[in-house]
């Protein structure tokens, strides 16, 4: 009797085992999931960030351009009033 007590005590604590086990494997595919979800994110967010970048670069370009003919503006002003004056 006492042997039987102690193997039904071992199959208890092998389900369980086993009953963790499974849950933890769950989790571990739960939690891939989610790296993989979190990773296309990042993905994601680095295309955005590039795609930002690139139109800073064109607005700063755009900036220079545009004081370059506020600049030629400005200077064919002053000499048509000074030509007028």
């Amino acid at each position: 009797m006492p042997m039987e007590s102690i193997l039904k005590k071992l199959e208890a604590r092998i389900e369980e085992f086993v009953r963790a086990h499974e849950a933890a494997t769950e989790r571990v595919a739960e939690l891939e999931g989610r790296v993989a979800e979190l990773e296309a994110q990042l993905a994601q967010s680095s295309a955005a960030t590039e795609r930002l970048r690139g139109l800073e670069e064109q607005r700063d370009d755009l900036a220079q351009r545009l004081g370059k003919v506020l600049e030629t503006i400005d200077s064919a002003l002053s000499t048509s009033s000074s030509e007028t004056s």
